[in-house]
């Protein structure tokens, strides 16, 4: 019991570490919002196990903690895979993933009511949960939207992006859908534990998440965020993605090519210079790589 305590709060401070660490890049990093989320989630989920594991509180009400963070999952997965992935539907309303949180918003509400709690989901001390038929629905649900984020970031990893990264966006999907084997094989009983494993999935996956989505450490080493010394230069910048789109433009650079930041930002970059091409002679300009790790992280283009 010591040991799976333990575990669990392995898994409880590397979320949260996961999500401070994210939370500290610049407010324009892609998808930065959504993986804190899902970050504070699974750390909901973990904390409601294992506060039932220390005996800190009773099994109902570190259950009521696991499903707050439980059913915000799968809507935030979709959220996440679409910024990541560029989807229209991310550049024109940022804030979708809250409309796909409105069943799980409704259904934990129910879980709460003491007179329509069974139709959901009611809690059993020491012995097997009962779930109602909401509950069922639910998992279909869930498990629908798991399955569209995955299917939404394996495609765009293979039609889109370079080899490399087109590797390490397999990686996440395959560990999304072996946390989501491990809840399942959990709930149909095929894994003898007397703990629900799935937070530990999901903290494995977070890692994979983090190092395929995100470059550099977990915390800003310069005194001022790359975007602010970015802008503060007086030379034409861009920075993108081993995919191509942009993560950042200096002010400068946004004035010689006629584009607004918001419109550049996640972006392509030849997209964003073959428009501006078309209304005016390009300036001339430089690029490198980044390198990090010993790979190509990414591109910066000075515009003279």
């Amino acid at each position: 019991m010591i040991l799976d305590a333990l575990l669990f709060e392995i898994i409880l401070l590397l979320t949260l570490s996961l999500a401070l660490g994210t939370w500290q890049r610049d407010p324009t990093t892609i998808a930065r919002l959504t993986f804190c989320a899902i970050c504070v989630a699974v750390a909901a989920t973990t904390l409601g196990e294992l506060l039932t594991l220390r005996g800190l509180t009773s099994e109902l009400i570190g259950d009521r903690v696991k499903y707050a963070g439980i059913l915000a999952l799968p809507p935030l997965w979709v959220g996440f895979t679409a910024h990541v992935s560029g989807f229209e539907i991310a550049r024109r309303i940022p804030w979708f993933p809250l409309l796909l949180l409105v069943p799980s918003a409704a259904l934990y509400a129910i879980m709460l009511d003491d007179r329509y709690g069974v139709l959901f989901m009611t809690t059993v001390e020491g012995a097997d949960d009962r779930y109602g038929a909401l509950w069922r629905v639910y998992v279909v649900y869930g498990y629908s939207l798991a399955l569209w984020g995955s299917a939404i970031m394996a495609t765009t990893a293979l039609r889109r992006a370079p080899a490399a990264d087109t590797t390490r966006r397999l990686v996440v999907v395959a560990a999304s859908l072996a946390a989501m084997l491990g809840n399942s094989l959990y709930i149909r009983a095929q894994i003898d534990w007397p703990y629900d494993p799935t937070p530990i999935f999901l903290g494995l996956a977070l890692l994979a998440m983090r190092s395929a989505v995100f470059e550099g450490g977990l915390v800003e080493p310069l005194p001022v965020s790359q975007r602010e010394l970015i802008h503060q230069l007086p030379l034409g910048v861009i920075v993108t993605e081993r995919n191509g789109n942009i993560v950042e433009i200096s002010d400068v650079a946004a004035n010689r090519l006629d584009v607004f930041e918001e419109f550049a930002l996640g972006r392509n970059v030849n997209t964003v210079l073959g428009r501006s091409e078309r209304v005016a002679p390009l300036p001339p300009h430089k690029s490198c790589d980044l390198m990090q790790g010993g790979r190509v992280a990414g591109r910066i283009i000075l515009l003279k």
